[in-house]
């Protein structure tokens, strides 16, 4: 039973870390997008 309890706490634990993770990775490659379709527009506006 305890166990149990510590796995699944663990689990809980680690699936909360990971869709930190995957939010940071996400929100990283927005930033990232952004910026280059910025530099896009601006070089396209240049011309």
């Amino acid at each position: 039973m305890i166990y149990d309890i510590k796995s699944s706490l663990a689990f809980t634990i680690g699936l909360v870390f990971s869709t930190f993770q995957l939010m940071e990775y996400l929100h990283a490659g927005f930033a990232f997008s952004e910026v280059g379709l910025k530099a896009v527009y601006s070089s396209q506006k240049s011309r």
